[in-house]
């Protein structure tokens, strides 16, 4: 099969190079990387080793010419991020959370939270004019443990679980129980598409384990990581007092209650879904080019 480029617009180019190369074009540098693989299979005859013997590309020397020079006028990483927010945006008809751009955007969502993005959700919002005034609020007083949440390490879900419970019970701010944490675990990880977490851990059968070990596995892992115990520094946004057996939330609180909530749980249940994504949906799935419609 031969393939032959007959673009004028090189509409999509930012997909269709880097999947005729081998090239999974979720990073926004796929273009570029695309492009470094098509000039040498056309100076050198370096043919990407991705693509099967029997199929041939031809692409003509002036469209490559063309595609670099659109790369080194502007089609930077940030506005390539911008171009596909925008997309959503218009398929939605309104402004995508953080876990809708992931899953219907060109790229992850990790890449705007990135360095080399805004570093932040609120900080790409901020950056596209897509923040609300309250949120704008929000962001001065409790960014940085928004960003906490977007970035914190995440070896298994618990802390997050922790995070649902406490906004399931009108708990943040403020402080939740172990005991209603531990029926929130109950409750969360006896469903089927969580389950396989806590298989070959002490917790393994959730609905029957002994309310002493739930309890104590609950304190020494996710409580502990939130309250700093794994780096040896006290958390500014977490305490844990072992009397009454309450986790408290200790951090800034806005005045913009509602919007602090809603900020905690898009976030929340992005991580969530980044999670059971990368443990157990990886390749699962496969990317559509949009149409001229953009549908």
């Amino acid at each position: 099969m031969t393939v032959i480029d007959l673009i004028g617009n090189y509409r999509n180019v930012q997909i269709k190079l880097p999947f005729l190369v081998g090239l999974n074009d979720e990073h926004p540098e796929s273009l570029k990387q695309a492009m470094d693989k098509v000039r040498r299979w056309i100076q050198h005859g370096e043919r990407p080793a991705d693509i099967p013997a029997t199929i041939e590309i031809e692409i003509d020397e002036i469209a490559v010419d063309r595609l670099e020079q659109a790369l080194r006028d502007g089609d930077s990483r940030k506005k390539q991020l911008a171009e596909a927010f925008a997309e959503v945006t218009r398929s939605l008809g309104r402004r995508p959370s953080l876990s809708e751009l992931d899953l219907r955007g060109r790229f992850a969502a990790a890449h705007y939270l990135s360095r080399t993005g805004w570093g932040s959700w609120y900080g790409t919002l901020k950056s596209l004019a897509a923040l609300t005034p309250e949120e704008i609020e929000v962001e001065r007083v409790c960014g940085e443990f928004l960003k906490e949440i977007e970035t914190t390490s995440l070896t298994r879900s618990y802390k997050m679980v922790v995070l649902q419970a406490m906004l399931a019970r009108g708990a943040l701010p403020g402080n939740v129980s172990l005991p209603d944490l531990m029926a929130h675990f109950r409750e969360h990880f006896s469903k089927e598409t969580n389950y396989a977490e806590l298989v070959g851990t002490r917790i393994e059968n959730v609905a029957l384990v002994a309310n002493e070990v739930l309890g104590q596995y609950i304190v020494d892992n996710p409580l502990n990581a939130w309250i700093g115990g794994n780096t040896g520094r006290p958390s500014q946004w977490f305490s844990y007092d072992p009397s009454p057996e309450r986790f408290r939330y200790t951090g800034p609180r806005p005045e913009q209650l509602e919007c602090f909530k809603d900020a905690v749980s898009e976030r929340v249940t992005y991580r969530l879904m980044q999670y059971r994504h990368r443990k157990y949906a990886a390749d699962r799935y496969a990317k559509v080019i949009p149409n001229q419609s953009g549908a």
